[in-house]
């Protein structure tokens, strides 16, 4: 028990949370290593000190790719293009298994409705332009480009998902 150890960039990032969703998944006793972070995180992985971590795939790829460090499953529902021979940890075994950086534009609570939808459209328009959308899959990224609507449930789910674990890891601001 609280032999295996992983790291993350600091208390409360995605990478933390992950790691801790997986805890509560699975009954795996992990003892969770706090950085200041990815990158001294990184080498400590490296060096053998921690056992695993969680972090954004375009991060690791170079040590991946050098041979440092080895990718045993993705957190996301379905294998990601940079790392296809990797497994998902839902094909692991983990039913229902999801985790995934995002990136989303928000505006303050307010804002007229023809605005977002003006920046929605604006922003759909550049999401479709071929520079743009190479650059943002060279970086690791998955283009989702939804509705204001749809990224509203999508916040909503993600806090009540989130919320639950953060809960029950006790995690609190340091």
């Amino acid at each position: 028990p609280g032999k295996i150890s992983f790291g993350s960039a600091g208390v409360g990032t995605s990478h933390h949370l992950t790691g801790e969703k997986l805890k509560m998944e699975t009954g795996i006793d992990m003892v969770h290593v706090p950085y200041k972070g990815s990158g001294p995180a990184h080498i400590d992985l490296m060096g053998g000190r921690i056992q695993l971590m969680f972090d954004n795939i375009v991060a690791l790829m170079p040590h991946v790719k050098s041979g440092k460090v080895r990718a045993i499953a993705v957190s996301s529902a379905k294998r990601h293009p940079l790392l296809p021979d990797v497994p998902t940890i839902q094909e692991a075994g983990v039913k229902q298994f999801e985790t995934v950086a995002w990136f989303g534009v928000v505006a303050p609570v307010g804002t007229p409705n023809d605005i977002v939808q003006r920046l929605n459209s604006e922003i759909q328009k550049a999401l479709q332009l071929p520079d743009v959308r190479k650059r943002l899959i060279d970086s690791g990224s998955e283009i989702i480009g939804n509705s204001p609507e749809a990224a509203d449930r999508f916040l909503k789910e993600e806090v009540a998902k989130w919320s639950v674990v953060v809960k029950a890891a006790k995690v609190t601001p340091n």
